[in-house]
């Protein structure tokens, strides 16, 4: 009996290894894409209510999230950046890369416009070199 329970244990721990190995191609292999816009409060996006117009202003405080408005009338939530720094570029232009996955974007760099040009304000690629060498 005890020899069973090993090999369906062995059995279960395989096929969870093998299903999280095969999730991570898929990711590594996915295209970046770039995509300008504004953030935006998602609620006023998703219901074309009254937008917070710039940092400050207080119906951030009524916005859960913000996403990426993009011409056409598309948006992307952004689920790995902080509501914090998405309220710093409320309203701002913006470029922003990284990962399209349906309506929702995984950034990896974000630029803001700045007198007519690009200027970059958030990389993780950066970040996470920085955590590496322990600073």
């Amino acid at each position: 009996m005890n020899k069973r329970m090993n090999n369906k244990m062995y059995f279960t721990v395989v096929a969870l290894f093998v299903s999280i190995a095969l999730s991570f191609p898929g990711t590594a292999l996915a295209a970046h894409s770039t995509i300008e816009g504004v953030i935006a409060g998602a609620n006023c996006i998703a219901t074309k209510g009254t937008c917070p117009m710039k940092a400050g202003d207080p119906h951030l405080a009524l916005e859960h999230d913000f996403v990426l408005s993009a011409s056409g009338g598309k948006y992307y939530f952004m689920p790995n950046i902080s509501r914090s720094l998405k309220t710093t570029y409320v309203n701002k232009p913006v470029r922003i890369t990284g990962v399209v996955n349906g309506s929702s974007l995984l950034v990896s760099v974000i630029e803001v416009k700045e007198g007519g040009a690009y200027e970059e304000v958030w990389n993780w690629k950066k970040i996470t070199a920085e955590l590496s060498k322990g600073k």
